[in-house]
């Protein structure tokens, strides 16, 4: 008997949208299983950014979203309320869990969903840019945060420079940011109104503690009845092109993978103002310019070679998303940074800097680079 659907996902993240979605780009048939008991990234996302028309949208594009918890009753079939749903494939979202010696105290993200109203201050264990993003709604709402963040950078996959601009930004809003605070254990203090947070050896006292670990759907689906061949898991978006290539085939005949389609990586996170940057992955031999415009609302940064091709791009600010998104066409197509939209004075100031660093002599250029990627 054929299986109703191609891919069936369990579980709510961020990233098993966009895999619903890059699916359902393959022709493929998708189902996705929400979980609704279930505190996860996405579901944090949409308390932020509340979408009613989220389930409508997805289901134009012919997803069939399941609001329900779910448990395979059959090798090839879940049960989600009152519907059988069999398929080819599954996969599971599931969160990485944190590696703490001690973990005595602290709240975790679904005490965070029930409690946040009564929250006065709050400190945030960092794990990712959804951290930022709950401790920008919070100062928002009048609550003190602070932020411990395990690296030196606030973004660490983030350009240097753009991640110290938004940092500021966050700490201008109020926002306390601490750098190479990696937490590695937390316990109750002896008065029980505080908590013990130890960042190596360094401990300090905090009222209110949140550590980014959200509830796992593993364990509730009953999965020693399935294949492996059938059964995949999601836990980011490199994955994503994994599942789609085991599951519909989706770099077979020909078609390239999403990551490899695109010949770059993107990053965007949509903090206030946003953050986005997008990379090549091509090696480029030779000379390379490295190009800037910053305020006091935006920074931008090219690095570009000495024709004038593009190999990355990052941005903050109020359009950071929009101007990525059009540097990344242009990457896309090989394109040189001259043919950047002039409308935006921002591109006129980039190009008009590499028309000037094209004239510039060869060693100022070598001394520029020397600068800009601290060569001794």
């Amino acid at each position: 008997m054929a299986a109703d659907y191609d891919l069936v996902i369990l579980g709510s993240s961020a990233i098993a949208e966009l895999l619903a979605l890059e699916a359902r780009s393959c022709s493929a048939r998708v189902a996705w299983i929400t979980f609704p008991t279930i505190v996860s990234d996405w579901h944090i996302q949409q308390l932020l950014s509340p979408n009613p028309d989220w389930q409508w949208q997805l289901a134009a594009k012919g997803i069939d979203v399941l609001a329900e918890s779910g448990q395979f009753i059959t090798p090839n079939a879940v049960q989600a309320g009152q519907r059988r749903l069999t398929a080819r494939h599954f996969v599971v979202c599931d969160p990485i869990p944190l590696n703490l010696r001690q973990l005595k105290g602290g709240w975790t993200w679904q005490d965070f969903y029930e409690l946040r109203h009564s929250l006065t201050e709050l400190t945030i264990v960092v794990s990712d840019a959804l951290c930022v993003a709950i401790a920008q709604w919070l100062q928002r709402q009048g609550v003190a945060v602070r932020l411990l963040v395990p690296t030196g950078s606030i973004f660490p996959q983030i350009d240097c420079e753009a991640a110290r601009f938004l940092q500021a930004q966050l700490e201008s809003q109020g926002i306390q940011i601490f750098t190479g605070h990696r937490v590695t254990a937390t316990r109750q203090a002896d008065a029980g109104e505080s908590i013990v947070v130890w960042a190596g050896d360094r401990p300090s006292v905090v009222k209110h503690l949140l550590l980014p670990q959200f509830t796992a759907v593993a364990r509730q689906l009953n999965l020693e009845c399935v294949p492996r061949r059938r059964l995949h898991f999601l836990t980011n978006k490199g994955d994503i092109d994994r599942i789609l290539a085991k599951a519909l085939f989706a770099n077979w005949f020909g078609r390239t993978t999403h990551s490899q389609a695109i010949r770059q990586t993107m990053t965007c996170y949509h903090t206030q103002p946003a953050i986005a940057q997008v990379v090549s992955s091509t090696d480029t031999l030779g000379k390379k310019l490295v190009l800037r415009s910053a305020d006091a609302q935006h920074f931008a940064k090219l690095i570009t070679t000495a024709q004038g091709q593009i190999l990355s791009a990052t941005m903050v600010g109020q359009s950071a998303t929009f101007w990525i998104e059009a540097i990344a066409q242009a990457m896309q197509s090989q394109r040189s940074i001259k043919t950047l939209p002039t409308c935006n004075p921002i591109s006129q100031e980039l190009v008009a800097q590499f028309e000037r660093q094209q004239r510039q002599p060869w060693w100022e250029l070598w001394l520029n680079i020397c600068r800009d990627f601290n060569l001794a």
